[in-house]
């Protein structure tokens, strides 16, 4: 029973983790980023000056707000 289990597991993992999937993975990649015309390189520089550049900026955070380096810091947690 529990070599049966691992032979369909193991081809269901081939599957997915093959050729087929991969090129699958990277073709809606590239779909998306075309139709985007690339927005995650283009906006890049912002969304670093907007990430980082809050994370250092001095403000006090309102009553159960947190500030951005506060949620930094939990998110690595």
């Amino acid at each position: 029973m529990l070599e049966t289990i691992e032979s369909i597991n193991n081809v269901v993992n081939n599957f997915i983790w093959g050729v087929p999937a991969m090129i699958c993975i990277i073709g809606v990649g590239l779909v998306l980023s075309f139709r985007t015309r690339f927005l995650q390189i283009r906006k890049f520089p912002y969304a670093m000056k907007v990430t980082i550049g809050r994370m250092f900026r001095k403000k006090q955070a309102a009553d159960g707000a947190m500030t951005p380096f506060q949620a930094v810091c939990n998110a690595a947690v």
